[in-house]
């Protein structure tokens, strides 16, 4: 039986993002965190087991018979056990794969499989909701989260704190979750800003627009 390419787009754009804000990842770091996540999941998937693995990442997996029902959970285990030993060890923000406000309330559950998140906003409404979208890579390990919405005038008005694990959603190797400020707490037109933390560590500042 030929080998088969596995399914590394999504794992390939996460190393871009991480080398971009931290130090280069060696390519022998991707070939020996993927041959480790292949002999782990080759325990859960026993019917598959990878067989290559090219300096980038990318893999190829040989499968005995009856694999090709064992292919989909084998592929999602690679895709998180190497994302867990890439990511494991990285600070709070480089967690962090996207994150920003958007009008669209993502309808399936937080474990549904995504693909893409919602389109971004900035601009809002007087008694419209505003939802944070975030995508967080799989790190095996959880993080305090705290969001705080500010008005115009600098004060709180909206505050609200949750531990973030990996989840199922996502494709590859990275969770998303949404965070919402209520629309009765949206009541004054102007400059608003969303600050969020991870284990007391600010991450990230949104600001958006309220209009009447």
């Amino acid at each position: 039986m030929s080998l088969r390419p596995g399914l590394c787009i999504s794992f390939l754009l996460s190393v871009l993002t991480l080398a971009a804000c931290s130090a280069s990842i060696q390519s022998t770091l991707l070939q020996e965190a993927t041959w480790e996540a292949g002999r782990m999941c080759s325990t859960r998937y026993p019917l598959l087991q990878i067989e290559r693995v090219e300096p980038d990442g990318r893999y190829f997996y040989r499968g005995r018979d009856g694999w090709t029902g064992q292919l989909p959970g084998f592929q999602e285990c690679v895709s998180t056990e190497r994302s867990k030993a890439v990511y494991g060890k990285v600070t709070p923000k480089e967690s962090i794969r996207n994150a920003y406000l958007t009008q669209t309330q993502v309808t399936p559950p937080p474990n549904t499989r995504l693909t893409s998140g919602p389109p971004a906003a900035k601009d809002f409404k007087v008694d419209q909701s505003v939802i944070f979208y975030l995508e967080r890579y799989k790190t095996g390990r959880p993080v305090s989260a705290l969001f705080k919405w500010y008005k115009p005038d600098g004060t709180v008005v909206f505050q609200s704190d949750r531990s973030i694990r990996d989840g199922e959603g996502g494709s590859g190797g990275w969770s998303w979750y949404t965070e919402r400020l209520p629309s009765t707490n949206v009541q004054q037109p102007g400059a608003w800003s969303l600050e969020v933390s991870f284990d007391g560590e600010v991450v990230g500042r949104y600001p958006f627009t309220v209009s009447p």
